[in-house]
């Protein structure tokens, strides 16, 4: 049996579909991440520009500003890690022998970044494009199209 999943991702949203033998994929799994749908502002524990105060040599206090970073970025950060981690674990158990990646084209560089060497040697196919979305009609061809592209060469999906 070889079995292929078709993921299809954004920073907030991940959908898991799986095809056993070339047949029509199913949706086994859905990752939600609501903290990427969040406000920066909503995110952040101090506001932008704030100085802190910090108690320096003789008691004397200096500001500092805290480094800047975006708060959406570290949850698009931390769902790309999730996910990997759930793409290993299929991977690594045996569970799935191929991956097909189609992700919004700045969270497609998060997850790509968040795979171990043996999920990215998985990886058959990506793709930068958000397909969460997809009405089923529309969804169901784009899969078979995904899915055909990973079949390996000279065997056909099904």
């Amino acid at each position: 049996m070889e079995t292929t999943w078709i993921v299809l991702a954004n920073a907030a949203r991940a959908r898991i579909f799986e095809s056993v033998d070339g047949r029509a994929p199913t949706e086994v799994r859905t990752l939600v991440h609501p903290g990427s749908r969040l406000k920066a502002g909503e995110l952040a524990e101090h506001h932008a520009g704030h100085a802190e105060r910090h108690v320096g040599v003789a008691g004397h206090g200096s500001p500092a500003y805290p480094p800047s970073s975006d708060p959406r970025d570290k949850e698009h950060q931390a769902f790309g890690r999730e996910l990997a981690q759930v793409l290993h674990a299929a991977v690594a158990g045996a569970q799935v022998r191929r991956l097909v990646l189609s992700a919004s084209s700045d969270f497609l560089g998060v997850l790509r970044g968040s795979l171990d060497a043996a999920t990215t040697r998985a990886v058959t196919a990506s793709h930068a494009a958000d397909l969460t979305e997809l009405p089923a009609l529309e969804l169901q061809q784009r899969l078979a199209a995904l899915l055909a592209e990973a079949a390996p060469r000279g065997r056909p999906a099904a």
